[in-house]
């Protein structure tokens, strides 16, 4: 039902949390990969979150071939790595840029 991706901020002692993204209900304006308006990551394995940059994660799944059908029902899933822009700055620390 959802598939969320965290920022948690270390460098405060209540360690805040925030939601960076909501991976079944992505904005998709270009209909990219053929999908509508609205893109899903509906894996199970989401392997790695890599911050490219202060706005753009990437986001990448091992499908565990060939037991992961989270795209299609019966059908397994092929790896994916996906690009998700974000609508406000992470402000990560500058070493994760290195």
């Amino acid at each position: 039902k959802t598939k969320r991706i965290y920022l948690i901020d270390i460098r405060h002692e209540d360690l805040r949390m925030e939601i960076a993204d909501e991976l079944l209900d992505l904005a998709n304006p270009r209909r990219l990969g053929g999908f509508g308006e609205t893109f899903r990551f509906p894996f199970q394995t989401i392997e790695d979150v890599v911050i490219l940059d202060d706005r753009t994660l990437g986001v990448l799944d091992d499908n565990n071939f060939p037991f992961s059908a989270g795209r299609t029902p019966g059908k397994p899933d092929d790896n994916e790595f996906i690009t998700v822009r974000l609508s406000r700055p992470l402000k990560a620390d500058p070493r994760v840029y290195r």
